[in-house]
């Protein structure tokens, strides 16, 4: 269910209108990716905090989270995340495709990192 919010507040957020020039197609579909991974990182922390609390040994390394952090607070994050990145690329749109990369990679890796604990874990 929390992942279902987050993906609403992302997808609010990838349809604000801009103070920059119009994203070109291969921006959006950066944008897009950036959120998907954004989402697939809030997701399998939560996932992995909750088998964490039937026994794993999960602790997030992001300290700006903490070791144990909850569902609100991993959203919050990733939203601002997000926020943060697209408004960088309205500032700085000549350097928007930097910009979705940098917010994109970190958390496909980290998705990916989860999801193969949490299968570890299960």
């Amino acid at each position: 269910m929390t992942a279902l919010w987050l993906a609403l507040i992302l997808v609010l957020v990838f349809t604000c209108c801009g103070c920059g020039p119009e994203m070109t197609r291969r921006e959006k579909w950066m944008f897009a990716a950036m959120i998907a991974a954004n989402t697939a990182d809030a997701y399998t922390t939560i996932e992995a905090t909750e088998v964490d609390s039937r026994g794993g040994h999960f602790h997030e390394i992001n300290p700006i989270l903490g070791k144990h952090p909850d569902a609100g607070n991993v959203i919050l994050f990733k939203a601002g995340v997000v926020g943060v990145c697209w408004l960088a690329g309205e500032i700085w749109p000549e350097k928007r495709e930097g910009i979705y990369l940098l917010g994109t990679l970190p958390s496909g890796i980290a998705a990916g990192w989860n999801w193969a604990r949490n299968e570890r874990e299960r």
